[in-house]
């Protein structure tokens, strides 16, 4: 599984630097000049990590930093020509994770990358978790119904494992978009959950699951066997 990082740069040559050696490291990339192409983006993915410019036309870089920081759990790396001390510190205010300063080799923020998303690998000491015949690996990132291995995406394993983690009770909408999507504010109108249950469900039905995701309306999800009683 690809880790996804948004490039938020007005400067085209810079944007293709960069884009071009982080797709040679092994990542799935999204580039964008504006604030307003990446926000549009957002509502259909959500990155692992942005690297942001500050001096962008229309919304600035600080004030996008901002809400992201506000609404998502995302790490955030600037990369500006700004080079004064206050610039670094202003930055780190607002919550950036780092802070590259113009001119960088591509190495370099390679580098800082990698040390971010070591930071957010959370290990779990119980690799396999299992009601009726669905089979989740996590180590592996793998799916098993009965003993066929089933294709699913990121977020779908994700909101499976969340699931499974807590079975027999419901799990809130606002921890599955916290831990599943990163986002961390309850104010975002996001179909985000219903959406990805619709597409689990028909997947589980498909492969002739002995499970079902139950709505627990105005809550959450929760997983349980099928035929099983509240």
């Amino acid at each position: 599984m690809k880790n996804v990082i948004f490039i938020v740069e007005d400067e085209k040559e810079i944007r293709d630097i960069e884009k071009k050696f982080l797709q040679n490291e092994g990542y799935e990339v999204y580039d964008f000049a504006t604030v307003k192409e990446t926000k549009e983006k957002m509502e259909a993915l959500l990155p692992d990590i942005f690297v942001l410019d500050i001096m962008l036309n229309g919304e600035d870089g600080l004030t996008f930093l901002s809400y992201i920081k506000s609404n998502y759990d995302i790490p955030v790396i600037i990369v500006s020509a700004k080079d004064k001390p206050i610039d670094r510190v202003n930055g780190l205010n607002i919550g950036c994770d780092e802070y590259i300063i113009k001119p960088f080799l591509p190495i370099e923020l390679g580098m800082h990358i990698k040390k971010l998303l070591k930071t957010k690998i959370r290990v779990d000491d119980k690799n396999e978790y299992k009601i009726s015949n669905l089979t989740l690996l996590i180590k592996e990132r793998q799916i098993f119904i009965d003993k066929n291995q089933i294709r699913m995406s990121p977020n779908a394993f994700d909101f499976l494992m969340l699931l499974l983690k807590n079975e027999g009770s419901a799990v809130k909408e606002e921890e599955l978009l916290r831990e599943v999507w990163n986002i961390k504010s309850t104010d975002i109108n996001t179909r985000m959950c219903d959406d990805l249950v619709k597409r689990i469900r028909k997947k589980l039905a498909d492969n002739n699951a002995k499970v079902e995701i139950e709505n627990i309306w105005g809550y959450g999800f929760r997983i349980k066997k099928k035929n099983e009683k509240n």
